[in-house]
């Protein structure tokens, strides 16, 4: 009777942990859908600004010029501008990302601790086959797939603004606007690494 009473328990339990990772994980991809809609925003006025650039910086004069019968046309000055705040909101989308699949990937670990508690190796085995398991992830694996994913797809672009950026302004370094940008480029940089390793050793310790 004890054991049918905590079976019922564990079923009862589990069942609430899905339907709160369930709720949890539609409210995150709502805010990601947000998210990612910033971005192509982000990069609609980047790729603008790059297009239409006069490959000179304003040095006191106006950010942007205009001629009659063409585009406006603005300087490296607005260029880095929308560099260095891109790079921000893609540094805040990588640790939010980083962030998510980490609870993802908790809760997987939570709800597999239940079944081991109340499952047999045989009965685990003949539900899931053997194949999924939470535990023993390695360094660019123990994100879940989706989000590791979209972290890949944020380093990528990261990585083309910087390289466009330079392009356009690799022989001005002199100019403070540069300086703006390469700090922010740093940024990106520090940023990843230091939550990438952090997550991952709060995954190893969890783990344990």
């Amino acid at each position: 009777m004890s054991d049918t009473s905590d079976n019922e328990k564990a079923f009862v339990l589990e069942k609430q942990l899905h339907k709160q990772y369930a709720t949890n994980a539609q409210a995150n991809t709502g805010n990601f859908i947000a998210f990612l809609v910033a971005i192509l925003a982000m990069f609609y006025a980047f790729g603008y600004v790059y297009v239409f650039n006069t490959n000179d910086f304003a040095n006191g004069n106006d950010l942007f010029v205009e001629k009659e019968g063409e585009h406006i046309r603005f300087t490296l000055d607005v260029l880095l501008f929308i560099a260095s705040i891109s790079l921000l909101m893609l540094t805040f989308l990588i640790a939010y990302c980083m962030n998510l699949g980490w609870q993802q990937r908790r809760d997987h670990i939570v709800i597999t601790r239940i079944r081991e508690r109340r499952m047999s190796d045989k009965e685990r085995i003949g539900v899931f086959e053997g194949q999924y398991s939470p535990y023993d992830k390695g360094f660019f694996k123990f994100i879940p797939n989706v989000y590791r994913y979209y972290l890949y797809l944020f380093i990528i672009a990261a990585v083309l603004i910087i390289l466009m950026t330079l392009n356009k302004t690799y022989a001005v370094i002199q100019i403070c606007s540069f300086w703006l940008f390469l700090g922010c480029m740093l940024c990106v940089v520090s940023v990843t690494l230091c939550v990438w390793i952090c997550t991952f050793h709060e995954y190893k310790n969890f783990c344990n």
